[in-house]
């Protein structure tokens, strides 16, 4: 059985302040770094999984029309926001799921 073809992946510089400041927060603020160890590591676990078939899932709905389409990864508490460009999946941005996406994309 052929195995699928993974996309690369890159993150944007918006996504890896995202990821950093989210890490530090939990790390620092709540005196977590076990939890801030991770939640970095199921990101990436995600973030790869979802690497070997990133169109098959459903495009994000944004009220607005955007210049890319949007993808989303749940990750706990968290979206991970990408877009494919060729053969690239994007990481577009990392947020706490309960923030408003509209104004953070």
């Amino acid at each position: 059985m052929p195995q699928n073809k993974r996309y690369k992946v890159k993150m944007s510089r918006d996504s890896a302040k995202d990821l950093s400041n989210i890490l530090h927060y939990i790390k620092y603020k709540l005196k977590n770094p076990i939890a801030s160890a991770n939640l970095k590591e199921e990101i990436y676990k995600k973030i790869y999984e979802r690497a070997y078939s990133p169109l098959s899932f459903k495009k994000y709905d944004f009220k607005e029309e955007k210049m890319h389409t949007y993808y989303t990864i749940q990750v706990n508490n968290y979206t991970v926001f990408y877009i494919i460009q060729k053969n690239t999946m994007i990481i577009a941005r990392i947020s706490y799921s309960r923030r408003n996406f509209e104004e953070l994309i």
